[in-house]
């Protein structure tokens, strides 16, 4: 069994780290939004030292979501195998990351699988259990926005398929 969570583990890693070729083209995309002399600017909020990887554009365009591996900000400090940060569209450029806190992120890896049409619904790649409880699987799950703070994956009843 641990083999499986561990081979489970290099699969999410490597999913993620497909994505690296949609940041790139997100990037060229996103510098035809603004002038090019403005490219390095609109961009270097977004770099960390750190490894990114998985950006998710949310619906309206005005938030990136993404995963950054080994941060000191991380919940687990920089070993943590990756946390959900944020980024903003402010109209020139992407605001710096933030981090998306304890709610959706713990020790484990945390990535953004996608968003719901209308953006209510944030989709998650990753290791979640009750309050208190240990993480005994992996799976996806669905966090609920709430005002500007999305919720924790799992403290919500929610249907997210419906019958056509």
């Amino acid at each position: 069994m641990k083999f499986a969570s561990h081979y489970s583990l290099h699969i999410i890693h490597y999913f993620c780290r497909m994505f690296r070729v949609f940041l790139a083209a997100f990037f060229i995309i996103t510098t035809n939004l603004v002038n090019a002399q403005d490219m390095a600017t609109t961009l270097s909020a977004v770099n960390t030292p750190y490894e990114e990887e998985a950006p998710v554009l949310s619906p309206d365009g005005k938030l990136l979501a993404f995963t950054i591996t080994g941060h000191p900000n991380n919940v687990g400090n920089v070993k943590d195998h990756g946390d959900i940060w944020f980024s903003t569209w402010t109209g020139t450029g992407w605001s710096k990351p933030v981090h998306g806190g304890r709610l959706i992120n713990n020790k484990y890896h945390n990535t953004v699988a996608g968003f719901s049409p209308d953006g209510s619904q944030m989709f998650i790649m990753g290791h979640y259990a009750a309050p208190g409880k240990e993480v005994t699987s992996q799976g996806l799950s669905v966090s609920i926005k709430n005002g500007d703070t999305w919720l924790a994956p799992g403290q919500h009843q929610r249907t997210v398929f419906q019958k056509l």
